[in-house]
């Protein structure tokens, strides 16, 4: 049976304002699941453990609302990457899982923007991120194991800390 991880890759789209959008892929976790176990040493009994283990879907078995969280978990130590990835658009992401199925995506602006002109470009591109959510998102989402109506919470933070922008994104079909 595959076990599915879910990490959360951008893209960056640029019509007048830039934004990132959150896309959702898989990896197998088996094979570093595996390497992770303690290892015994032919020489002595002692047992080695790694530094840090990344989780599976063993370790939330059981748990309610545990296939969103491990969603969020796996995605959170790629937010230094997706930060460097904008170039610089975006001072801060947070990546939230709201219970029981929503996934949120916080994103500081590093310099202020114009909220009128944000907020045109935002809503005159709905079709544009419904298509990426459906696509990439809910795909994902429902790979993880997420069986409630799943959504998306995008939310943009000018560089003040002021709201510019949010919106809940559900399946269109």
């Amino acid at each position: 049976m595959a076990r599915t991880v879910l990490l959360v890759r951008l893209g960056a789209v640029v019509t007048g304002v830039l934004v990132l959008v959150g896309t959702l892929t898989g990896c197998d976790m088996q094979t570093e699941r595996e390497a992770a176990a303690p290892v015994e040493s032919a020489e002595s009994t002692e047992t080695v453990a790694p530094a840090e283990v990344e989780p599976t879907p063993r370790d939330y078995f059981g748990v309610p609302g545990a296939a969103l969280e491990m969603l969020v978990d796996s995605a959170r130590p790629q937010i230094p990457t997706l930060l460097s990835m904008s170039n610089g658009v975006y001072s801060d992401l947070q990546i939230v899982a709201v219970q029981p199925d929503t996934v949120e995506y916080d994103y500081t602006y590093a310099q202020q923007m114009d909220v009128a002109a944000s907020v045109a470009w935002f809503e005159a591109n709905l079709g544009t991120l419904q298509g990426v959510a459906d696509s990439s998102v809910f795909v994902g989402m429902a790979q993880a194991g997420i069986s409630l109506t799943p959504k998306a919470t995008y939310t943009y933070f000018n560089a003040d800390g002021s709201l510019l922008w949010t919106h809940t994104f559900e399946p269109s079909s």
